[in-house]
């Protein structure tokens, strides 16, 4: 009887409720009260979601399980790849979700194009031109690929400082020419991290400041250090050309090995963040080491690239001007490393530059990254945001990354390279 007379009273309820309605014309349009934003739907068939795609609905009148269409996010943007990284209004002011990634670059074939630029730059050395000369001759042969692995960092990291390692024994265990021996150089004491590994430090400004600070045993010959101030030289200028297109607002440290490189030791011997330090190498010795990215070899150009080199060798070293033992030199080199050719009609020689159809891509580290849901639209209340701010000092949610299939086959190439560094240790040091 209890069940019966609940049901009656609800029935009667339901029907005098339902007799009070109004009308959606005749209810007076009130301000909706809620956190989120009120969608406002006009009362006619061009605006309102509601009519079907035929027009054939005459009436605004919503039926029992019929639905608003679902605002449109007119700002969201979906990408294919990382090529591109999603950010919202908060990252737009320096939000990112990590603190720092240590770069450090390899220069011959992976920042610089060729084995020191194939001789090209010791040519002009030798032809006697001034060092802006040799500047503009390493920018115009670095590497493209460098601007947006920098940039696609920034968009996720706090701050990405750059570090240059080059092996060059020649600087630390100098072949003389003229001994027809090994002369062990030693510099200044505060600048070695071994007997095999030193750094150049960013208050040196010149290839002399370097020569005044050797404390080696054997003393150099002038024709040893007018050499060793030639490689200095051409050092330097690889490091203000990686500055000035990098806009760093810094000089960074330029590393010099004569054994293998060791990015995570080295890191800590420089007061930086192992854990954060990564290596872009096209050395495959170097492959499945932790923190080492292998690069493809930068021994091709593009057209772009080719164009722009040969034009600015033309205006400033034209071929035709090259002393007989530069061009024995040049020719003496590798044929994969050559930089000079003898012309097709066998009188004279010119400039050969490797052609590429396009230059590889530098591969991104795996970044341990936490996050949370993504917001694009920025409707969150001021307690959200507060929540958030809170929370950010150990994960931000404001990035999206997209992953390819591609990027997918690079991560599983990359650990099962790094298994079999671990299993081939000992055999490959």
């Amino acid at each position: 009887l209890k069940g019966t007379f609940a049901a009656e009273s609800l029935a009667n309820e339901s029907a005098s409720t339902l007799e009070s309605r109004v009308t959606p014309s005749e209810q007076p349009s009130e301000p909706v009260q809620a956190d989120h934003r009120a969608v406002v739907h006009k009362d006619n068939e061009a605006n309102d979601p509601r009519f079907d795609r035929k027009g054939l609905r005459a009436s605004n009148h919503m039926e029992r399980g019929e639905q608003l269409t679902a605002p449109q996010m007119k700002h969201l943007r979906r990408h294919g790849s990382m090529d591109e990284i999603v950010l919202t209004e908060e990252d737009e002011l320096g939000a990112r979700p990590v603190d720092e990634v240590v770069c450090f670059l390899d220069l011959d074939k992976c920042t610089i194009y060729g084995q020191d630029g194939n001789d090209l730059a010791i040519a002009m050395q030798w032809m006697g031109r001034p060092q802006q000369s040799v500047v503009e001759l390493y920018r115009r042969l670095m590497n493209p690929q460098i601007k947006p692995l920098m940039n696609q960092l920034k968009r996720s990291t706090k701050k990405t400082p750059v570090v240059l390692y080059t092996m060059r024994p020649q600087l630390l265990q100098y072949r003389s020419a003229a001994r027809n021996s090994r002369v062990n150089l030693r510099w200044k004491n505060e600048w070695h991290h071994s007997p095999d590994q030193v750094v150049i430090p960013p208050e040196v400004r010149c290839p002399e400041h370097v020569l005044e600070n050797y404390s080696g045993l054997t003393p150099l010959l002038e024709g040893e250090k007018q050499d060793l101030l030639m490689s200095f030289q051409r050092l330097l200028a690889i490091r203000q050309v990686v500055e000035e297109e990098l806009e760093l607002g810094y000089t960074p440290n330029v590393v010099v090995t004569s054994t293998m490189k060791d990015v995570q030791s080295t890191a800590q011997k420089l007061g930086m963040k192992p854990e954060r330090a990564y290596l872009w190498d096209d050395n495959t010795v170097l492959e499945g080491q932790p923190h080492c990215l292998i690069v493809d070899p930068y021994i091709a150009m593009d057209d772009t690239c080719r164009d722009r080199l040969l034009a600015f060798l033309q205006e400033e070293l034209p071929a035709e001007e090259l002393r007989e033992e530069v061009v024995d030199f040049m020719l003496g080199a590798k044929p994969d490393q050559r930089c000079v050719r003898v012309k097709a009609e066998g009188e004279g020689i010119e400039y050969f530059v490797n052609e590429a159809v396009s230059i590889p891509r530098f591969p991104i580290p795996e970044l341990h990254v936490c996050y949370s849901r993504p917001r694009f639209t920025g409707t969150q209340g001021e307690n959200e945001r507060q929540q958030k701010a809170s929370l950010r000092s150990h994960f931000n949610s404001n990035i999206v990354e997209f992953w390819s299939a591609a990027w997918r086959k690079m991560d599983s190439e990359q650990l099962a390279a790094r298994q079999k560094w671990q299993e081939n240790l000992e055999m490959v040091w």
